[in-house]
């Protein structure tokens, strides 16, 4: 991660545009962070997007969000106090932005890296040894989905290893992300509920936010780097809360 914060700091382009974007996103408009995160990964080649995943989208994230002491990732949120631990009884949402000395505003952010080889094995109908695309037929498709229209896009299927099934399993860009933001829905419902003080309570038990009784707004974005040429994203209903998050971090 201090190799990704370096090449930002040395690229001026990238460096001039974090403070407007961060500005924005915390009233509520996630479009310039979206453009701030395609511009950067734009510079990446294909090869090192072979590699990449949600971690490694997470930590670009996390970099370019500032001050750095207002970002939580994977935020400790108990969903159903009545329920069990792998019984659906919590959650880490993967980006939680509490607020700061300019602005009482909470952020939630639901992150999805989808591979270039995952959109190539999605239109060819499967994924095997004999499956695997060439340098050229990745770079093909990334230019193709750097101008494609977001209609389109929805379309296009996308295979990926299932952990919980064990199995490759195909989906949809546009399924992907109604169910993301039917998720980063699913965790603003937890977060207004403030602190969960007691075992069977529902709402945030991270000792990293600090939890104050003075209402807020509570914002809500899906970012999906599609193939790392683009961001496509969505937004939840800003939300009035009866809490504010701030840091406990220095």
């Amino acid at each position: 991660m201090s190799r990704i914060h370096n090449y930002i700091s040395a690229q001026q382009q990238i460096e001039n545009q974090i403070a407007p974007a961060n500005r924005n996103l915390r009233n509520g408009s996630v479009k310039l962070f979206a453009k701030l995160l395609g511009d950067f990964l734009a510079t990446r080649t294909i090869r090192s997007l072979r590699s990449s995943n949600e971690v490694v989208l997470q930590g670009v994230v996390e970099i370019l969000l500032d001050p750095p002491r207002t970002r939580v990732p994977e935020l400790y949120l108990v969903m159903d106090g009545k329920k069990q631990k792998g019984d659906g009884r919590y959650a880490f949402p993967d980006m939680f932005v509490v607020s700061n000395d300019n602005s009482e505003s909470a952020v939630v952010l639901e992150l999805k890296d989808i591979h270039l080889s995952g959109l190539w094995n999605g239109a060819h109908g499967g994924w095997t040894k004999w499956t695997i695309p060439s340098y050229e037929e990745l770079e093909a498709l990334a230019e193709k989905v750097a101008v494609m229209d977001e209609a389109s896009m929805d379309k296009m299927r996308y295979m990926y290893w299932s952990d919980r099934d064990n199995k490759y399993t195909s989906t949809t860009i546009g399924k992907m992300r109604k169910d993301a933001l039917a998720q980063v829905k699913r965790y603003v419902k937890v977060i207004k509920k403030g602190r969960a003080e007691k075992f069977e309570d529902s709402g945030v038990r991270d000792p990293r936010v600090t939890v104050k009784r003075t209402g807020s707004t509570l914002f809500s974005f899906v970012l999906i780097a599609v193939g790392g040429r683009r961001i496509l994203y969505e937004a939840g209903k800003p939300e009035k809360m009866k809490f504010s998050y701030s840091s406990t971090l220095a």
